[in-house]
């Protein structure tokens, strides 16, 4: 049995929040769930640059039996061909 769930906010005019939600589970053992909880923060800075913050949280029994995550800032440049 599988749950997903996405959202999208813009909190200011240069900000904008992603976030998705996934629970999963085995018909077998229902009392056990996998957890995956993804969100990230992209701000534009300018015409030309981008950052993100992202930050992951996992928790899948068969891997370990602690909860995971994992935390990222990047940096962009963005240009367009045409």
């Amino acid at each position: 049995m599988e749950v997903v769930s996405t959202a999208e906010y813009t909190i200011a005019e240069n900000f904008l929040y992603k976030g998705s939600f996934r629970l999963f589970t085995r018909y077998k053992s229902l009392y056990v769930w996998d957890i995956r909880w993804d969100n990230v923060i992209i701000t534009k800075i300018n015409n030309f640059m981008n950052v993100n913050l992202s930050y992951l949280f996992l928790y899948e029994k068969a891997q370990s039996p602690t909860t995971q995550m994992k935390e990222s800032l990047q940096f962009g440049f963005v240009y367009s061909i045409l």
